[in-house]
């Protein structure tokens, strides 16, 4: 799979999720998070004009994430994280 210039392996366990509306958008979205081991970075990519990409560790990510929902999850999902996971660096994909 690749998503905002990487590949890698998705994990089957969700993360958790949330519900998203977009603005001016009638629909409601139910994000599901899961976390995503990279295993190839991409110097070209789909959205490489429109993407800013940036590996932070995860108390920096959650903190930068401009959605609050989202920045309220990986808060929350620090303490259900492996020190490992939690410890690694996490890639921080913003328009």
């Amino acid at each position: 799979m690749e998503e905002a210039g990487v590949r890698g392996t998705v994990s089957t366990e969700t993360l958790g999720s949330f519900f998203y509306r977009k603005a001016g958008d009638d629909l409601s979205y139910h994000i599901k998070v899961h976390l995503l081991e990279v295993t190839e970075t991409l110097s070209d990519f789909p959205e490489k004009q429109t993407r800013r990409l940036k590996w932070a560790l995860l108390e920096t990510a959650a903190k930068e994430v401009s959605h609050p929902k989202l920045r309220d999850l990986l808060f929350w999902s620090r303490g259900r994280m492996r020190p490992q996971i939690r410890e690694s660096s996490f890639l921080i994909s913003a328009k």
